[in-house]
């Protein structure tokens, strides 16, 4: 189940329930997880392409830091 962003973005602030945006974002896209630093960001599509805001390596999303943990794909 695809659950809709609320807050906002970590890097730039954009809002992630903002309907002027014209975007949605999920939690599954927007909540990221950097393996080298072990840390979790918040960040809209723009922002995520930079990397990881403390160390610049690449974030994983909550499907691909699932896979990485279990090793599987998420089934539904």
């Amino acid at each position: 189940m695809l659950i809709p962003a609320i807050g906002k973005c970590d890097r730039c602030g954009i809002d992630f329930e903002s309907i002027n945006t014209g975007i949605m974002f999920t939690m599954q896209e927007a909540h990221l997880y950097c393996p080298k630093c072990k840390k979790y960001y918040n960040l809209c599509r723009n922002c995520r392409k930079l990397g990881c805001p403390s160390c610049g390596s690449r974030l994983l999303d909550m499907w691909e830091y699932e896979k990485e943990i279990n090793g599987r794909d998420v089934l539904f």
